[in-house]
């Protein structure tokens, strides 16, 4: 299983990529486009949040979050979920990236 700081920089490596594996709104998205849990089989997209508890295989969102609005606080002055949703992919990439780094 791979460290929050390990899971932030994979993720982050993953939707800069492919642009089309992020999502907002949702932890995560089937090919239908129905909201979904991170660990489903069926998901074909996250959020930053959901990608991480994906690579770590996390059920709940608490730690996670927390781990990662750290970072969204201090580079935007928003919790992860509000630079994910709000502020969009190329920010959620750049909190990611500070996370799996542990500084902005």
């Amino acid at each position: 299983m791979l460290t929050l700081p390990e899971a932030c920089e994979a993720f982050a490596d993953l939707i800069e990529a492919v642009p089309a594996l992020w999502t907002h709104d949702a932890y995560a998205r089937t090919s239908s486009d129905l909201e979904t849990e991170p660990g489903d089989p069926k998901a074909v997209c996250w959020c930053a949040v959901g990608g991480v508890m994906a690579a770590t295989r996390r059920k709940y969102a608490k730690d996670v979050h927390k781990y990662l609005t750290t970072f969204g606080v201090k580079l935007f002055g928003e919790p992860a979920l509000t630079v994910n949703d709000v502020l969009g992919r190329k920010a959620a990439i750049k909190m990611l990236r500070a996370a799996a780094k542990g500084k902005p």
